[in-house]
């Protein structure tokens, strides 16, 4: 039977499932989001926790979770709310946008994952939107690492002129269809998933400001974080381009970053796209790299700065 646990804004009830546990963190402002906690049979040296691209869900990341596992290091995945298994049964009509999934869901999580491993380092990776949010929740504070792949600022402006020409009747469409169904049916018009309304009203409201997200919040959270930080992206992900990446970059003045711009065709690969990354295939190439950053203690006493490093297969320098 399922049981109770307080701690402080977060009640938590925890049951079996799978090679993991799944439980249901409830955010300060009373919502409950479902989260998975992977923990490795030996001692735990760090934990990671892994917010989702705004298009998946929280099992995409199961392989990745499983691997990282292997290597002694616990893992917490989730669902924001409105998606996956922290959606409610009737989508239309429910409360939620990105500074919920921010201030709320992220920042819940955070401190659970600080309060249930107190001696261990926190680590942040961020997919896509997941990412590009991470600065808006005040529990960031706790994260010494952070790994973001395909995180760009959301912004029209810094796309090519050829992608502003459908970008821009696109935004219309999507304004138009979620306000009729009262949510974003991505999966009725098989794209993304089924989205809360005012996700993607904020969404494209990010994307017609000039700067950004960064027009309706300040970036004080970002500039903040004295950490180090590891970011990947791919040429063939048109979300993700690299005016978009160097513009969400530039707000962390104080981490040591480490970026890897990467083509497909540098890992024998004829797409990798916005979640490629996460894929089995690319263990040896991309997650063992990660994973050694993340050993590496030198990273702790990094400097502020942001190289753009070359990939090459051969080595994981």
């Amino acid at each position: 039977m399922p049981f109770d646990l307080k701690n402080g804004y977060y009640n938590i009830t925890l049951y079996s499932y799978d090679m993991h546990q799944t439980e249901t963190i409830r955010t300060k402002d009373g919502r409950q989001i479902t989260a998975s906690i992977y923990k490795p049979g030996e001692e735990v040296k760090k934990v990671i926790v892994v917010a989702p691209s705004v298009e998946l869900t929280q099992d995409y990341y199961y392989d990745l979770s499983v691997y990282l596992v292997e290597n002694n290091i616990a893992v917490i995945t989730f669902d924001f709310r409105g998606t996956g298994l922290s959606a409610p049964k009737q989508l239309k009509g429910f409360s939620a946008n990105l500074e919920h999934w921010a201030q709320q869901d992220l920042d819940a999580v955070l401190r659970h994952a600080k309060n249930n491993f107190p001696k261990q380092e926190l680590i942040f990776m961020g997919h896509g939107i997941g990412g590009e949010i991470i600065g808006l929740a005040a529990a960031s504070q706790f994260i010494s690492r952070i790994v973001l792949v395909n995180c760009a600022l959301s912004c029209t402006r810094l796309r090519r002129w050829r992608e502003k020409i459908w970008i821009v009747p696109m935004k219309e469409f999507v304004t138009i269809v979620t306000w009729l169904y009262g949510y974003f049916p991505g999966k009725r018009l098989r794209m993304m998933k089924n989205l809360p309304k005012g996700v993607m009203d904020e969404w494209i409201q990010w994307c017609n400001n000039e700067n950004g997200l960064f027009d309706d919040f300040s970036d004080y959270n970002y500039r903040k974080l004295q950490v180090s930080l590891l970011a990947f992206s791919f040429s063939d992900d048109w979300r993700s381009q690299q005016s978009g990446v160097r513009a969400l970059l530039d707000h962390f003045t104080s981490a040591s970053i480490q970026w890897y711009h990467i083509k497909p065709s540098q890992l024998n690969a004829e797409k990798i796209g916005h979640s490629g990354f996460f894929k089995t295939r690319f263990k040896k190439d991309l997650w063992c790299r990660m994973l050694q950053w993340i050993e590496d203690e030198k990273n702790e006493n990094a400097q502020p700065c942001l190289k753009i490093k070359s990939f090459h297969r051969a080595s994981a320098d």
